[in-house]
């Protein structure tokens, strides 16, 4: 977010530190594998401590997603959560996989990205993941969705997937409004694993 002018701790008083786990094209299998966390997760949660976390889950987890793997992977993320509250984190949110707006068919060969899916079956489990997690996630979590940047396709890139610089921005805003609501309750310190920019890399900090 350093790149677009924005401080990586939200300017939130009640937010003692913010710790940031992300890379470009990073999936849920990045952090948790075959029900267990991945040697990455485990050294951050080990080292960082956090009270909170917000998981930013991307839209790579069902390029390639049969109906199946879609509810697969909302087994994982909720597994994951648990895993973390286990682990002393008092409150997770698990932000709502963003939609696309291309799929493969209208992509050149040439394109440096593979859509996987058709667009339609990739909002299917788009939708499907978002009621799966509402229904299965513990009372010390929730969904959040980005409603303002549901309402405006203009926030997404020509190429159909990553967020243009306003809707960076209005990304950047939808998750301090998260932090803002986990900041109410007990807070000490943030984790935030992955992200999204404009260029689909993941914020450091």
């Amino acid at each position: 977010m350093k790149e677009e002018g924005l401080p990586n701790n939200f300017n939130i008083k009640d937010v003692q530190k913010v710790h940031w786990l992300c890379r470009g094209g990073m999936r849920v299998d990045y952090l948790w594998r075959d029900s267990l966390p991945t040697a990455s997760l485990q050294e951050t949660v080990t080292n960082f401590k956090p009270s909170h976390v917000y998981i930013e889950l991307g839209t790579c987890d069902l390029a390639k997603a049969t109906f199946n793997e879609a509810i697969s992977v909302a087994r994982d993320v909720a597994e994951l959560v648990l895993w973390l509250l286990e682990e002393g984190v008092k409150f997770v949110i698990c932000g709502k996989v963003l939609y696309r707006l291309k799929d493969k068919r209208k992509i050149p060969r040439t394109a440096r990205y593979d859509y996987g899916v058709d667009l339609k079956s990739f909002e299917d489990h788009r939708q499907l993941l978002a009621r799966n997690l509402h229904a299965t996630l513990p009372s010390q979590a929730r969904l959040w969705v980005h409603s303002k940047l549901e309402a405006r396709k203009s926030y997404i890139c020509d190429d159909g997937v990553h967020l243009t610089r306003n809707g960076t921005k209005r990304f950047y805003y939808s998750l301090r409004g998260s932090i803002l609501l986990m900041s109410k309750k007990p807070t000490a310190q943030l984790a935030i694993s992955p992200t999204l920019t404009q260029q689909g890399q993941g914020a450091h900090h």
